[in-house]
């Protein structure tokens, strides 16, 4: 199943309806490669759309809670993209090359356990979290000095 039916299936699944707008974002994140921003979408959609960022940013929400992309928050700016992962209903991860920007998305059961455990004197109950972990990936490790 391609990205966009997988995204569609969940939309379905969870009672939601599949808008043009939501197609057209999914088309947009499906064809990037890196991260983009709610403006980027924007403007990659071009003004025929007719679908203005404030949808847009409801739209990638809305994605973001169903974990169909993520919201990359450490590089330069902050952006979405679209989720590896689909078939893995835990937390995902990131690791964000500070070189390239590239972006490896990984998921481990074991690591999100462990990194939920609050102490009970902080009197909190997680329910979620987002690990972004900041390098270099594997190519830029082969040209740095």
């Amino acid at each position: 199943m391609t990205y966009i039916e997988n995204s569609i299936a969940a939309l379905q699944l969870q009672g939601y309806k599949v808008t043009t707008p939501r197609i057209s974002v999914l088309k947009v994140l499906d064809e990037c490669v890196h991260p983009v921003s709610s403006y980027e979408v924007h403007d990659l959609l071009g003004k025929k759309s007719g679908i203005n960022v404030v949808t847009i940013y409801r739209v990638l929400d809305l994605l973001q809670s169903l974990q169909l992309v993520h919201r990359v928050a450490s590089l330069s700016k902050t952006g979405y993209m679209k989720c590896h992962l689909s078939d893995f209903s835990g937390c995902h991860h990131l690791l964000v090359c500070r070189k390239c920007y590239g972006i490896q998305e990984f998921a481990a059961p074991d690591f999100c356990r462990k990194s939920m455990k609050v102490p009970p004197t902080m009197e909190f109950e997680p329910e979620g979290h987002l690990y972004e972990i900041i390098g270099l990936c594997k190519s830029c490790l082969s040209v740095t000095p």
